[in-house]
């Protein structure tokens, strides 16, 4: 496996490493090392794994499903319909779904949406450190 499969393998598991590990997502993520490989990660890349690894899938569905925030992203398989939305209760509640033809390429891009606002987060953090 290449390097680029490693980091794949790592972030496929960081749902299951929440539950297991006293660790955020946000450390998972960095620990993954997605940051160096961003770019390379796509989510035919995250997808065509997922179908090596369908187990994983339900580990995501489950983790969105716990998720407690005002703004961001959930998946869900609603009605025999594969479901992906970004909502904000900024200003009302807003959502805009999108619907997928198979479920891992769904799980695909909520995972795809939850590592880069983790990667961006540290970008930001990281800016944020060097201004001190």
């Amino acid at each position: 496996m290449n390097s680029t499969g490693i980091v794949v393998d790592k972030i496929l598991n960081i749902a299951n490493q929440y539950y297991t590990q006293d660790k955020s997502k946000f450390i998972l993520v960095k620990e993954s090392g997605y940051d160096q490989v961003y770019d390379q990660i796509t989510v035919d890349v995250i997808s065509k794994e997922l179908k090596n690894q369908p187990e994983r899938i339900e580990e995501w569905l489950t983790f969105s499903e716990d998720q407690r925030t005002s703004e961001g992203c959930y998946f869900k398989v609603e009605n025999g319909k594969n479901i992906v939305a970004q909502f904000s209760t900024k200003n009302g509640y807003e959502v805009t779904e999108n619907e997928y033809p198979d479920i891992a390429t769904a799980c695909a891009m909520f995972i795809k949406f939850e590592i880069e606002y983790s990667r961006e987060l540290a970008i930001a953090d990281d800016k944020k450190k060097k201004r001190k």
